[in-house]
């Protein structure tokens, strides 16, 4: 009996510490995985968290504000994640992919809002403050979803090839 209760605590511990055990990949890996499986990723901006502040592939955390709240102030979403990867292409067309791995992935919904609200921004007209005319590229899909721990935004023309390549990466 008391072998039993034994292994069952065993059993216990071990299913609960590999429940809190994160992916041990990062957003980078999966970026390199996009490649690797023929995706043709567009020359751009390419951000990451882990970047020198004077290297090309560093963005602050008052340029992040801009980029999801219209604010200089750092988002407090950043505080839950773990690593992240943007990649906003340089051509006319829109396109943009945004990973974030977040510490744990209950905070999944709070990133996911933050990247919806870029997401509405990439999809909606906007004011081109220098013509008053609208600009004319917006994406034309977008897709927010996470899986495990991490949260993506894609952004683009055809988006789809993408969104199937990272769910056979994960």
């Amino acid at each position: 009996m008391k072998l039993s209760y034994l292994f069952i605590i065993l059993l216990l511990s071990v299913s609960l510490f590999s429940s809190c055990v994160s992916d041990s990949r990062s957003t980078e890996d999966i970026i390199s995985s996009l490649s690797e499986s023929g995706i043709s990723l567009p020359a751009g901006f390419d951000y990451y968290k882990t970047a020198p502040i004077s290297s090309e592939g560093y963005i602050s955390d008052a340029e992040l504000g801009m980029l999801y709240y219209d604010s200089p102030e750092a988002p407090l979403e950043l505080e839950a994640t773990e690593d992240y990867h943007i990649l906003i292409s340089k051509a006319p067309k829109v396109f943009e992919i945004h990973i974030f791995k977040t510490i744990h992935s209950s905070d999944n919904d709070m990133i996911e809002r933050m990247l919806t609200r870029r997401s509405d921004i990439l999809t909606s007209p906007q004011i081109n403050p220098s013509s008053s005319r609208f600009m004319c590229e917006v994406a034309k899909e977008s897709a927010v979803f996470s899986n495990g721990n991490f949260v993506f935004l894609i952004a683009g023309d055809e988006i789809s090839d993408i969104i199937n390549a990272i769910e056979k990466i994960l």
